[in-house]
């Protein structure tokens, strides 16, 4: 865990004060306002220029990114989270980064080979036998690798026919959730489907269903119900959806990135500290070393100029570094808080607020909100959630009711009454005006409209 030191903010006193103005302006900044602002600066002033030739692309990622349950991470061989990510980010990109958060380096290239052979829809292309051939490996790391796969989400994925696409999502639900004769159905499917001359579920079809697997007609109801319901062929498909549907996608930089070393070691990097590096030009620097190192005192205008823009250059470059090092230490404060809930998950998010970090870091508060304000955080298993996330304490809340409704039975939903009950015996004791809030909030729609047809 990193540690950090309080830092007690100097008083202001008001020959300083346009240069604290300055900082907190700096602070406040977008990725995005911050890049126009260093841009502008090169342009304006010819005694500052970029560490490196040419300032690298901004690339965005999508944000929110797809919810999943806590992981176990392993980024100890310093796997480059945020590079894996930005661009164009596909199903491929994400489950291999999946499978990094769980499973680290071990057996990675055979994993990769496996996802690259995955096809939109979600299923893999390639037997066992063929991946170990070609990768002249033994197939039992093969399966290893396979198994570890299937274990990623959307569920179902990498299966090698229907069939065993939704046994894989089966596994994720309660059993007391699934309807007797259900896996019976999808034991008998591949059987059916290849004897039906449509493939659909015609008289005849069912009538062959219920006389192999021995259920009653309501029980062979409830149960395709429950596989059409809340099973999905392509699971492949889903992320598509969810990804690029609707044109509605938002894309955000990190501000902050977090990864997990050894030891569940938690790192803070400040991807901006390293991309927008700027320094003092080496001539200009020159001339204002021998001028103060000679006590000149020049009439020279352009003198005069050259080391007025040497001072203006040195001057931002320290705003830009404090900005950097405000924001590592407000995230490393927060990270002190807030561990388990980076490591384990929603339910284990602490109550904490921008005022408790203040008098941590010994900061006015109106800095940590500073810093915070519309940044994003990139944390270890590649979800990017705005760095407010940390303060929300009605999020353990919100993601029970968020499983609850991802795991009721949709011929009876949960009105919010019922959520509000499921939730007391959870341990959340709310309003059913508060459990209300949390579900429009969520953007889950009423009982009455998630009601299956």
């Amino acid at each position: 865990m990193l540690r950090t030191e309080a830092v007690v903010a100097p008083a202001v006193s008001p020959n300083v004060l346009p240069q604290v103005v300055a900082q907190s302006a700096l602070l406040e900044l977008s990725v995005l306002e911050l890049e126009e602002r260093v841009t502008e600066e090169l342009e304006e002033n010819p005694a500052l220029e970029l560490d490196d030739e040419t300032l690298p692309p901004l690339d965005y990622m999508p944000a929110p990114r797809l919810s999943r349950a806590p992981v176990n991470y392993d980024t100890s061989d310093a796997y480059d989270t945020w590079a894996n990510l930005a661009g164009d980010y596909t199903l491929k990109d994400d489950l291999k980064q999946q499978f990094r958060a769980q499973n680290g380096k071990s057996n990675y290239p055979v994993a990769e080979f496996l996802i690259e052979a995955i096809n939109e829809d979600g299923y893999l292309t390639i037997t066992v036998d063929e991946a170990a051939e070609q990768l002249a490996v033994d197939y039992r790391l093969v399966e290893l690798a396979l198994e570890a796969i299937h274990e990623l989400s959307p569920h179902g994925l990498g299966a090698r026919d229907l069939c065993e696409c939704l046994r894989l999502q089966l596994e994720a639900f309660d059993s007391r959730q699934i309807p007797e004769g259900v896996e019976a159905i999808i034991d008998n499917m591949a059987y059916l489907t290849s004897t039906s001359p449509t493939g659909g579920a015609s008289a005849s079809w069912l009538k062959e269903l219920k006389s192999l697997t021995n259920l009653s007609r309501p029980q062979l109801t409830r149960a395709l119900d429950f596989i059409r319901q809340r099973l999905y062929p392509y699971p492949g498909r889903a992320f598509q959806c969810l990804w690029h549907g609707a044109g509605q996608q938002q894309y955000a930089y990190p501000d902050v990135v977090l990864a997990i070393g050894p030891s569940d070691q938690i790192t803070i990097s400040i991807p901006q500290s390293e991309r927008l590096a700027i320094r003092v030009n080496a001539a200009y620097q020159r001339l204002d070393d021998d001028l103060r190192s000679n006590s000149v005192r020049t009439r020279d205008e352009r003198l005069k100029e050259a080391r007025h823009l040497v001072r203006r250059a040195r001057q931002f470059i320290d705003n830009l570094t404090r900005r950097y090092r405000t924001m590592y230490k407000v995230m490393a404060a927060i990270v002190a808080h807030q561990q388990d809930f980076i490591l384990k998950g929603p339910a284990h998010l602490q109550p904490l607020s921008k005022k408790q970090i203040a008098a941590t870091l010994g900061y006015h508060e109106a800095t940590v909100c500073r810093a915070t304000k519309d940044k994003y955080v990139l944390m270890p298993d590649g979800r990017l959630e705005l760095i407010d996330i940390f303060f929300d304490d009605a999020l353990p809340a919100k993601s029970m009711i968020h499983r609850l409704v991802n795991s009721e039975d949709k011929s009876a939903p949960l009105s919010d009454r019922s959520l509000q009950e499921e939730l007391a015996r959870r341990g959340f004791e709310l309003a059913r005006r508060t459990v209300t809030k949390y579900r429009l909030q969520l953007a889950i729609p009423p009982a009455n409209q998630r009601r299956a047809p």
